[in-house]
């Protein structure tokens, strides 16, 4: 202590003698000037570079301060400084300089280079496009002599400027709208500079409205916008309808790649083991004693393929695979919110909408149009997928209490859906529910239409007019298409989950109503659960002609398919079922059980409706879990001969379903190759549905590997030939597909989401089913493969079309190998930027170019990524 304060006393003391000295020499410094230049001095500073800079000062000081004493004395004011900077009035007096920034900067360099000697175009440079404040110069000569560069000296004095005006705008209330404007309208110019662009857009993130003037120009460049905040980026979307197509429709588009949109949509079966637990429940609830007796007569379950009735004894055990799965069922522990939650491209799009009803409807219209304007004849995988995000979108952001969920007219109705599928199956709760917002619907719009037609005027006032767009989930205002209400819904129950809850309690209903001794007709949600699906089947054709209705139940699925099925639901009850085994002849046991008047009517109502297909083809996977083999050949009879060749091209659900429930039935040894049951699902059915779907492709090859052991060489052989050319579409279209697609098609997404959405907790799709498909050209080659070098007595002999094929495969790879070499040989001619990118990148370049992009770098190219 005592040493510092002798250390003080002695600098003092210097200083002093110091400060005397000065003012004998009649300096002009005081003491704390004196102070500081001998702090700079210490710390290294050149005393004849100060001598210099403190000279300087002065001699501009007072030049200035004789110029303008007045403004001198604010600028002290304003700006914390001694008189010295009374250089800013002088500056006020001759007015802005102009500002050498951007385009004029470039401009200005640009001509004094070419105008001027090098030496005298850099001083000319520096003079004008420097900083010009007088005080700047000395001081800019001092950060010289201190080693500082001009360009950090010029960058620490933007960034502090920066600083110093961002911190101004956050300060600023929502009543300085004008300021802000102001403010907005001087730096916009500077956007496209990224050291300035902070200023423009913290201004526009403070505004609460973004004047349209500048909206208009935000998507002129796409990386500006991608900067953008998104509360910005919302009301360039609001404003500019085409801008939020163009960014919506790639994740629209690709969300049929995702894992679990796809397997969804195959899982027909997922609600019906639901079916059979809750059957059985009311069946032992109702008829304790005849369980019982139902049990002990008919129950024959010791036996690997014995049947025995199914819900009055409580149902035999439901059939299980090797593994243990009841057969039919989904991994219920990943529940729909999990996939709304786990998929990419539904969070992207829940981030595009925010709290915006605009955004909102026009996504969801976006849905619907892909929707309705498809040109596919049949209603496939990629159609479904829009219904099935229309309906996750709605119900992620009825998951976040978001009122723009609240505000869609089919938010009840997809709640209810939800609730349906998470419980596994709709309860009474849900059916009154389902029947209530229908006839609220129902009776709003013909209140609604009457106005109209009666040429009322309500409805007419604020928000009547809306273009198509707008009027999709829209609650107030008068309604652009009546009844347009009726397609939405139509969209939300055309998704695969929703119509396959819907056939399932079909066939709940119809079970419970034949044990208790009723037809299907006498039950009324029977009737009603049609109607909507119904509904759900026609809406495709109502968005197209804009003319929307509820249709009516369709008597002849009423009086003459459901009974059949009821029929064949009691024959199981009262006699059980031969095991496949056992229906090794031409004719089925028993034949069709039926007089053959009443299975034409039915196989008529087959041929016409869709919704009669859906409840035919779900009646088979629910008779699979019951173990009923021989209505299950019948309905696959049924359904083979009312479709003919085309087979089941729409049904693509339920091909999938069917083949992966017939393998586990094939590695259970409880299905002979061979049978009757074989013949009519795998020959009449399943070999003709490989074209619906590449996923349905691979599912019928493995129900074909897991029989390998006891099909012959040769019938395997004439099996793979019959796929092969059944499948010449769809493989068509997927090699199409890669060779026109790029790596990833949502690279250019404008806004940025967390690393954490979409990872693979059900749903992540698009990484993942990207990997997929580029594994193979056509997406079932490596399958094909595993027949060849695994399956014994698979030959050249035997499979001629399989070898074939697989030598069509390997010189097409050989084509791409030596085109990849080319385009390397080509690349390390080429300039030195192009060697910055990839191979998967050049690869890509090359497939948009025309030439296709080789399976094979894009794969490493993921890899990488």
């Amino acid at each position: 202590m005592a040493t510092d304060m002798q250390s003080a006393q002695r600098a003092t003391e210097a200083l002093n003698i110091v400060s005397e000295i000065s003012n004998i020499l009649d300096t002009g410094l005081d003491r704390e000037t004196l102070s500081i230049c001998i702090s700079l001095i210490e710390a290294g500073v050149n005393p004849e570079a100060l001598a210099a800079v403190v000279r300087e000062l002065r001699r501009e000081a007072a030049a200035l301060k004789a110029a303008n004493q007045q403004a001198a004395t604010g600028a002290q004011h304003k700006f914390g400084v001694r008189a010295d900077s009374s250089a800013f009035a002088a500056m006020a007096q001759d007015g802005p300089a102009e500002l050498l920034i951007g385009m004029e900067g470039r401009d200005f360099v640009s001509n004094k280079l070419a105008e001027l000697p090098p030496i005298q175009a850099v001083r000319e440079i520096q003079s004008k496009a420097g900083l010009q404040h007088p005080l700047c110069i000395p001081l800019l000569g001092m950060a010289d002599q201190l080693g500082i560069t001009r360009h950090d000296a010029h960058r620490g004095v933007l960034v502090a400027a920066k600083q110093a005006l961002l911190t101004k705008v956050q300060q600023m209330k929502d009543t300085d709208k004008v300021k802000l404007e102001r403010l907005l309208n001087a730096s916009f110019k500077y956007l496209g500079i990224q050291e300035l662009r902070d200023v423009p857009v913290a201004v526009m993130e403070k505004l609460e409205k973004v004047p349209p003037v500048f909206l208009k120009q935000l998507t002129a460049d796409k990386q500006i916008f991608r900067d953008l905040p998104p509360k910005v980026q919302r009301q360039v979307w609001e404003f500019d309808k085409n801008q939020l197509q163009q960014d919506a429709l790639p994740p629209v588009g690709q969300y049929k790649y995702e894992v679990a949109t796809i397997m969804r949509a195959l899982a027909m079966d997922e609600f019906l083991p639901s079916v059979l637990r809750a059957t059985a429940a009311a069946a032992t609830a109702a008829t304790p004693s005849s369980s019982k007796a139902g049990m002990d007569d008919g129950d024959d379950s010791s036996g690997p393929a014995g049947p025995g009735p199914s819900s009055s004894g409580g149902g035999p055990p439901l059939q299980r695979s090797a593994s243990g799965r009841v057969l039919g069922t989904a991994p219920r522990a990943v529940t729909r919110k999990i996939l709304r939650k786990g998929s990419h491209i539904v969070q992207m799009l829940k981030s595009m909408v925010g709290s915006s009803q605009k955004i909102y409807n026009q996504v969801v219209e976006l849905c619907v149009v892909k929707f309705r304007d498809s040109d596919a004849l049949y209603v496939g995988h990629k159609e479904l997928s829009y219904c099935t995000l229309r309906t996750q979108l709605l119900m992620a952001l009825h998951d976040d209490n978001s009122t723009v969920a609240s505000k869609d007219r089919c938010h009840e109705l997809a709640w209810t859906i939800d609730a349906g599928i998470t419980n596994g199956l709709l309860t009474d709760k849900h059916l009154q529910k389902l029947e209530k917002y229908f006839t609220d619907v129902m009776g709003a719009e013909d209140r609604q239409a009457s106005r109209q037609m009666a040429g009322g005027k309500a409805g007419k006032g604020k928000g009547h007019v809306q273009d198509e767009a707008e009027s999709a989930g829209n609650v107030a205002g008068s309604l652009v298409e009546p009844y347009r209400v009726l397609g939405e819904a139509s969209v939300v129950l055309r998704d695969p989950s929703a119509l396959h809850l819907l056939a399932s309690s079909v066939m709940q209903l119809v079970y419970t109503a034949a044990v208790d001794g009723k037809l299907p007709r006498d039950t009324p949600q029977v009737a009603f659960v049609t109607r909507i699906m119904q509904l759900a089947t026609d809406g495709r054709q109502m968005l197209r002609d804009r003319k929307y209705r509820l249709p009516e139940p369709d008597a002849r699925i009423l009086h003459n398919l459901l009974p059949l099925l009821a029929a064949w639901m009691l024959d199981f009850e009262r006699d059980g079922s031969p095991a496949p085994a056992d229906m090794a002849g031409e004719e089925l046991p028993g034949g069709w059980g039926l007089p053959k008047q009443a299975v034409d009517a039915a196989m008529d109502v087959v041929k016409r409706s869709e919704v009669a297909r859906k409840l035919a083809q779900t009646f088979v996977l629910e008779r699979l879990l019951r173990r009923d083999f021989l209505s299950v050949a019948r309905a696959c009879k049924l359904l083979a001969t009312a479709l003919g060749s085309k087979a089941v091209l729409e049904g693509f659900d339920f091909a999938g379903a069917l083949a992966q429930r017939l393998a586990d039935l094939v590695k259970a040894r409880q299905l002979p190759v061979g049978c009757a049951l074989w013949r009519l699902a795998v020959d009449q059915i399943l070999v003709r549905a490989v074209d619906s779907h590449t996923q349905v492709h691979e599912e019928v090859l493995r129900l074909l590997l897991a029989a390998s052991h006891t099909l012959k060489g040769k019938d395997m052989g004439d099996y793979l030939a019959q796929t092969l050319e059944n499948s010449k579409k769809s493989r068509k279209r997927v090699s199409k597909k890669q060779q026109h697609s790029g790596l990833d098609a949502l690279a250019g997404f404008p806004m940025s989401i967390a690393s954490d959405i979409g990872s693979d907790i059900g749903s992540d799709g698009w990484p993942g089913v990207l990997k997929l498909k580029l594994s193979a050209s056509d997406g079932v080659r490596s399958v094909y493969n595993v027949f060849a070098t695994r399956v014994r007595d698979i030959n050249e002999s035997t499979a001629p079309a399989l070898f074939a094929y697989l030598a069509e495969g390997q010189e097409q790879q050989q084509g791409q190998g030596g085109q990849q070499r080319a385009d390397a040989a080509a690349a390390d001619a080429a300039p030195a930027t192009d060697a910055l990118q990839s191979p998967g990148a050049q690869a890509v370049a090359a497939g948009d170019a025309g030439g296709g992009a080789p399976a094979e770098a894009i794969n490493t190219d993921v890899e990488m990524l």
